[in-house]
């Protein structure tokens, strides 16, 4: 079987490029052609859209074949979130781009072509993070929608028949012991029994893999090149061989 030829990622920032991140360092041992659709602190949601924009776009407009694709997903923080406007908000966050130079993008956030979605943090005081976390934050509520975004792409992907793999990139993410508590609620369990396990790194998320592999992230707790470097030859190449995707 041919490797893929076309490297599809998204997340946060633990997957954002430019950057020296692991979807680097997995184009550059694979040999690939990537498209980077990491953006720093974006939510499920906006991942779950970007994917799907960008493997439709490389089935359709590129006409690369489903077999030539591979998609690589880490997924972010639970708690975040994004809404879709045509107006822009009275008072949303933006990065100062003189006191925040580790990151390359500002709000609004886009899918497509337009930069429609504007993101929310628990950590931002904006107005419009401060209104939603104050009157519509839900633990339960959040996990379901991330499960139901995994879904999503899941079943996309399936459908495509092209390959993929999922991750997490921290303890607020999918599995975090602060949700995981919740995995037996009834209107969590039936959807999280839906996921398919064979498909995700057989590692808790990176941050913890990185922690036990006794590395060492920096100041900001974000992962080194280093890392980024090992987490792609230790656990992300291995699994794709151990599934058959590459040779």
């Amino acid at each position: 079987m041919a490797n893929p030829r076309i490297l599809i990622s998204a997340g946060c920032s633990f997957t954002q490029v430019p950057g020296d991140n692991w979807p680097v360092f997995l184009r550059d041992a694979l040999d690939m052609q990537a498209f980077f659709d990491g953006a720093g602190s974006t939510g499920n949601d906006i991942i779950s859209k970007r994917v799907i924009f960008r493997v439709n776009q490389c089935l359709t407009v590129q006409k690369y074949k489903p077999e030539n694709l591979l998609v690589g997903v880490m997924w972010s923080g639970v708690s975040r979130k994004s809404v879709y406007l045509t107006h822009e908000p009275v008072d949303y966050y933006q990065w100062d781009p003189h006191k925040s130079t580790n990151w390359y993008y500002s709000q609004p956030c886009s899918v497509g072509a337009e930069q429609n979605n504007y993101l929310m943090h628990p950590g931002w005081s904006d107005e419009l993070s401060q209104i939603y976390y104050k009157h519509y934050y839900d633990d339960i509520g959040l996990y379901i929608n991330t499960i139901e975004n995994i879904l999503r792409i899941q079943w996309f992907l399936k459908m495509h028949n092209i390959k993929y793999f999922f991750t997490t990139y921290n303890y607020d993410s999918l599995d975090g012991d602060d949700y995981l508590k919740y995995n037996n609620h009834t209107d969590v369990k039936y959807l999280r029994d839906q996921i398919d396990y064979s498909n995700v790194l057989p590692i808790k998320n990176m941050y913890d893999w990185g922690k036990r592999e006794g590395m060492k992230f920096d100041e900001t707790q974000h992962p080194t090149p280093a890392i980024s470097k090992m987490f792609v030859d230790k656990v992300i190449l291995p699994h794709l061989k151990s599934k058959g995707y590459i040779s």
